[in-house]
């Protein structure tokens, strides 16, 4: 009997960053109550993470009802958050939680 031998070439799709984005904010502390914070929540344009969002920020008011959720939206998933949106998240938020749908 004749062994084959195949090779397989495994390539890596990522590829290398084309711009170097440089973040114009540091990460903060992680909150240790949601009392009287606000949440941001934060869709990345795909199919139902926006209800998924909702029900989300629905059980967090639920949790802690002194907690205020604003729920913004990317206007597309295959680019950054504009600018502006990150910088209303980051001045009006405790925490910003993003979603990826599908």
């Amino acid at each position: 009997m004749t062994e084959v031998t195949r090779s397989v070439e495994l390539m890596d799709p990522r590829g290398e960053p084309q711009v170097e984005r440089k973040m114009p904010y540091a990460q903060p502390a992680r909150l240790t109550t949601l009392h009287n914070r606000t949440i941001g929540l934060l869709d990345n344009s795909k199919g139902d993470v926006d209800l998924f969002l909702a029900d989300l920020g629905e059980l967090l008011c639920a949790e802690c009802p002194s907690a205020e959720v604003i729920q913004m939206r990317k206007p597309a998933a295959g680019h950054p958050v504009p600018d502006e949106v990150m910088r209303e998240l980051l001045d009006r938020c405790d925490a910003i939680v993003t979603g990826i749908g599908d």
